[in-house]
């Protein structure tokens, strides 16, 4: 009986359509294997080859121009979500003095898990760091934008200062800006929407905000500081006479003709000088002195368009604009 048993079990393994079988399952977990060692090659890759290229950028002045457009575009919300981990002891002063807390209207559900949870925060610093390094394609880019559409139009919108006060205004033009801008640069936005629709669009959102804060400063009672002040608006801050030099009264009209003259294809290499200067000396001398995240964060958003502007009139090979 034994004998039976071992004779059938001997004729059931070496059988063809055993062979068969056992070879099929070796082909299989060798091509497993080997879809495994592909996947994980090009997820190294996808990593290894931005970062390569990121260590190239910061030994050329080209590369340093484009490193730093990518460091400011992924820079704000990065840093507004690190501040959930304790990264800035002031966050609770800057929330509150922004008057922020509550949330409303229809983006209000994602405002929760985008941010004000620590897996929001977590993939906003994931994706930011990744954007900066141009690891991950436009995916990036896709969650900031939505982060700072949801912080604009369910944060921001219902801040305790008021809606139509210069902080939250401010926020709304640098926000949905941003926003803006970020997304120009997907490939698949840039492939469903026409380009002169799109070129049309990216020209607003880098003009925008600067011709708002100037068009506010020039309407009778439009202006007030003190929701500023509350975050630490304090001119004529980091430059000095420079900064205070931006708040004098023919500052803003200086911007709104140079950014009407910008947006109806006049002269375009002055007004993107003026334009860029506009954002960059905000940006600089005002915002690092506020309350952080909020003030470092604004400050990004104002380098964001400013070194975008002045891209357009600094020669290649300098870093220096010429808008002769």
């Amino acid at each position: 009986m034994v004998s039976i048993t071992m004779s059938t079990t001997s004729a059931f393994i070496s059988s063809p359509t055993t062979l068969k079988l056992r070879k099929k399952s070796n082909t299989n977990k060798r091509s497993n294997n080997s879809l495994l060692k592909i996947a994980k090659a090009i997820s190294v890759a996808d990593v290894t080859g931005p970062v390569k290229e990121t260590i190239k950028d910061v030994q050329s002045v080209e590369g340093l121009k484009k490193l730093s457009i990518r460091v400011s575009k992924y820079a704000p919300a990065t840093i507004m979500s690190a501040g959930s981990f304790g990264a800035f002891p002031t966050m609770g002063a800057c929330m509150a003095a922004c008057g922020l807390g509550a949330v409303g209207g229809p983006l209000a559900p994602l405002a929760g898990p985008l941010l004000f949870s620590q897996a929001g925060a977590a993939a906003s610093v994931a994706a930011g760091v990744a954007g900066i390094f141009g690891i991950g394609g436009d995916v990036p880019a896709y969650l900031h934008s939505l982060i700072f559409l949801v912080a604009a139009a369910a944060v921001w919108q219902y801040s305790a200062v008021g809606a139509a006060s210069t902080l939250a205004v401010n926020a709304f033009a640098f926000h949905y800006a941003h926003m803006t801008t970020i997304l120009s640069n997907c490939k698949d936005v840039t492939k469903r929407i026409p380009y002169t629709l799109m070129n049309s669009v990216k020209k607003i959102a880098l003009v925008g905000p600067g011709l708002v804060m100037a068009m506010m400063q020039l309407l009778p009672r439009a202006m007030e500081f003190e929701t500023f002040a509350k975050i630490g608006f304090a001119p004529p801050g980091l430059l000095g006479p420079i900064g205070g030099f931006f708040l004098h009264p023919i500052v803003p009209w200086i911007i709104a003709i140079a950014s009407l003259v910008w947006l109806t294809e006049g002269e375009k290499k002055i007004t993107s000088f003026i334009l860029g200067l506009g954002y960059l000396i905000p940006g600089i001398s005002y915002c690092p002195t506020m309350l952080a995240p909020y003030g470092l964060a604004l400050m990004f958003m104002h380098l964001f368009l400013g070194l975008q502007l002045l891209q357009e009139v600094t020669p290649y090979g300098s870093l220096i604009p010429n808008p002769l």
